[in-house]
């Protein structure tokens, strides 16, 4: 990824393969009204008042360029963000690099799961540790390792996936895996998180295939008829408000889970 500043627009230079390409795109065309394709690039318009929003987004997208590359340039943030009023284009280009092969190691000892990545490779360590955002992990960058403590039946099912695509973004990976450790790590493990989010669909009443308008719908009609407001009496100012909290953390956890995985 590559970002440089014309003087008519903000452009965003990402390789067709790019793992970030699906994701920007998404939140460019989520936060930002005017944003449209034309002639292969996803080119958005400014409108009056979306200053702020604009410059968030452009600093975000500087902290991924700026981790990706392990340099910062203050005087080209400072550009960019004095930019935000331009219009932001993300501009598909064809990567004409020759196929990079990386060895990708994993371990499991008392503490956990571990993957081991050259020491040289950036790019593959941010996509994984990326990609496994939604389980806990630890990582140390320097040394290109990450640590995956628990097993659940979600990293499980993220770590087979990886495992199934020795061709990825360009790269031909070479697996090191014990299988039979890895088989035991997540023997008889269950994902605690999937359970509560289960049970967090069931307290609103929602299908987990429900979509984010259904999800703010649900929530307000439950939050008003349960506000603590309405209370009667103390006692029932007491269920209320237990009542109440629940359906905030259900609609936030439910409305962050559909956002990860968008």
């Amino acid at each position: 990824m590559r970002l440089r500043l014309t003087k008519n627009a903000t452009v965003v230079e990402l390789p067709e393969r790019s793992v970030w390409l699906h994701e920007i795109s998404q939140k460019l065309r989520a936060t930002f009204e005017k944003t449209f394709w034309a002639n292969n690039c996803l080119i958005n318009l400014p409108i009056k008042g979306d200053d702020s929003k604009r410059r968030l987004f452009l600093l975000e997208l500087y902290r991924t360029c700026s981790k990706n590359a392990q340099k910062h340039d203050s005087r080209f943030l400072k550009r960019l963000l004095e930019s935000a009023h331009k219009p932001i284009k993300i501009q598909i280009t064809k990567s004409l690099s020759p196929t990079k092969r990386v060895r990708v190691a994993f371990r499991v000892d008392t503490r956990g799961l571990w993957i081991h990545l050259p020491q040289d490779e950036t790019f593959m360590f941010w996509h994984l540790t990326h990609k496994l955002k939604h389980v806990e992990l630890t990582h140390d960058f320097f040394k290109k390792q990450i640590l995956l403590p628990f097993p659940s039946k979600t990293l499980q099912h993220e770590i087979e996936n990886f495992l199934a695509n020795p061709s990825l973004f360009g790269y031909t990976l070479d697996f090191d895996v014990h299988a039979p450790a890895l088989a035991r790590f997540f023997e008889g493990c269950t994902d605690t998180h999937d359970s509560e989010l289960h049970a967090h669909y069931q307290l609103l009443n929602l299908p987990h295939t429900a979509k984010p308008d259904e999800l703010r719908h649900r929530y307000l009609e439950l939050a008003k008829a349960h506000h603590p407001d309405l209370a009667a009496n103390n006692h029932d100012a007491k269920s209320r408000t237990r009542k109440f909290q629940q359906i905030q953390e259900a609609y936030h956890a439910i409305k962050t889970q559909k956002r990860c995985s968008a």
